[in-house]
């Protein structure tokens, strides 16, 4: 069983170039139409991640701030539910959004804080900047302005998301809904028929105009880790998406402390999205603390929709799309660039990783704790088949067993299902050479009918059929012998 994310991030528009919807999402449904002729091949999607900026927002001062930041989040709407409906028969639950350092208003940011004076004191001024870099500290400083700034009423402080809250909760309906609060800021996705779970985070606690750095609410991490605790989710592979990259140049302040994800990991988080650099990447991160030897593995999706001053150097537009083998866990990396240089008119197609000097990186995934996935899987594998056998369903069951034929009860599900089906080439292919009597029969009754000569020496050289004292397996034997010796 395979899942395949479309990963997107960073749509918001280039306002001076900007992509219509019909044009933008026609575009990657054309690139998706070419995944099979790749190579590799390109499974199609099953779910879609957007890990952030889905806006561009608004710059300070400007007049009527609210009126555009509403046109954008409406145009995003708009975007969403008719990329759902084209990709996703329409089920909003199969994409998973969080916002990223765009979607805060800088507008509402700054009307939440006074101006501080700069003290004429020398001692009162290491005070004011000790204050400054203290946790949570409530005081800014502006580059912008070169001036200090302290926010004075919270609760229009937190209000700087919620546009994005509000297009989050018209998106979902009345299934999901964002808060404001950040301590809430986290969302749980399940998707059905896939062990998996994606919890997507905000990483925009404490994020402003002035303090650029992406943060996680320790409360929110908390809580989510508590809920995945859950017995529910035990040997669930569990991914997350949160927006800020964990790097950046030595001038740069808007990454997240790569710390927090020595929090991710203690949670049991194999995997994670992200965004923001604008850049298509790949990184295992390991626990560095505790007995843990857990890793996660994180992949960066580049920017969808930036414009030509806010791509990184070298770097076009892109997504990526995900692949991983819920099985065996094996996943795959695929980047998809923009190959032409109309930003209003754009074509996609494979990209080139550094790390590969392909399109595509390979990685293993951390398994899930508790019981192990294969179990799970197995597990609801076999249940499926079983209703599938009762309804006489034969080829659909076949399909689900086939990659389990070394477990005992999904072998003996399987040997029902393909006699049923009277598919005697795979029931040789299947059940030569045997291991129990039934097969014995099973296959041997297969050879009788579509005789074939590898499969009859295969068979016969077998040690249970040479050494069966069953009197029904003596007699398949000597009948699939006459055949052999024609």
């Amino acid at each position: 069983m395979k899942v395949s994310i479309l990963h997107l991030s960073d749509l918001h528009r280039d306002l001076e170039n900007e992509v219509d919807n019909t044009t933008l999402i026609e575009s990657i449904k054309r690139d998706i139409d070419r995944f099979h002729l790749g190579s590799p091949q390109i499974q199609l999607p099953n779910i879609c991640v957007i890990s952030g900026d889905l806006i561009y927002g608004v710059q300070i001062g400007r007049g009527a701030f609210a009126n555009e930041i509403e046109r954008q989040y409406d145009q995003t709407l708009e975007f969403l539910t008719q990329l759902t409906t084209d990709l996703f028969s329409g089920n909003p639950e199969n994409v998973v959004l969080i916002p990223g350092n765009h979607d805060i208003c800088a507008n509402t940011y700054r009307a939440s804080v006074i101006p501080v004076p700069t003290p004429a004191d020398s001692t009162d001024r290491r005070k004011l900047v000790s204050e400054l870099f203290r946790p949570h500290s409530p005081i800014r400083w502006s580059w912008r302005d070169l001036s200090f700034y302290k926010i004075v009423s919270p609760e229009i402080y937190d209000n700087r998301l919620q546009g994005f809250c509000r297009c989050y909760n018209a998106f979902y309906g009345s299934k999901r809904t964002y808060s404001v609060n950040p301590r809430e800021q986290f969302d749980i996705f399940e998707f059905s028929k896939l062990p998996l779970v994606i919890a997507g985070i905000s990483s925009c606690f404490e994020n402003d105009l002035d303090n650029r750095a992406g943060g996680i609410c320790p409360q929110a991490i908390s809580t989510l880790a508590r809920e995945l605790r859950n017995p529910k989710y035990d040997g669930i592979l569990i991914g997350a998406t949160w927006h800020h990259s964990i790097f950046g140049g030595p001038r740069q302040d808007d990454f997240l402390d790569a710390d927090v994800l020595q929090s991710l990991i203690d949670v049991g988080i194999s995997f994670g999205m992200s965004g923001h650099q604008h850049r298509s990447s790949f990184l295992d991160e390991y626990m560095k603390v505790g007995p843990s030897s857990r890793k996660l593995s994180i992949l960066s999706a580049s920017t969808l929709c930036a414009g030509p001053g806010q791509l990184s150097p070298g770097e076009p537009r892109g997504y990526n799309v995900i692949e991983i083998d819920l099985k065996s866990l094996d996943g795959k990396l695929h980047q998809r660039r923009m190959l032409n240089q109309q930003f209003e008119l754009p074509v996609w197609g494979p990209g080139s990783f550094v790390e590969s000097g392909a399109s595509f990186i390979d990685f293993r995934v951390e398994p899930p704790r508790g019981i192990q996935i294969r179990n799970r899987l197995l597990n609801t594998d076999l249940q499926a088949a079983e209703r599938l056998v009762g309804d006489g369903s034969w080829a659909e069951a076949i399909a689900i067993l086939e990659d389990d034929a070394e477990n005992a009860l999904a072998r003996s599900l399987l040997l029902k299902a393909v006699t049923s089906s009277e598919d005697f080439p795979k029931m040789q292919a299947l059940f030569i050479p045997p291991r129990t009597v039934q097969e014995a029969i099973a296959a041997g009754g297969a050879l009788v009918e579509h005789f074939n000569s590898d499969g009859a020496a295969l068979f016969l050289a077998s040690e249970l059929v040479r050494t069966s004292t069953d009197p029904n397996v003596g007699e398949i034997t000597t009948r699939v012998k006459r055949r052999y010796n024609r």
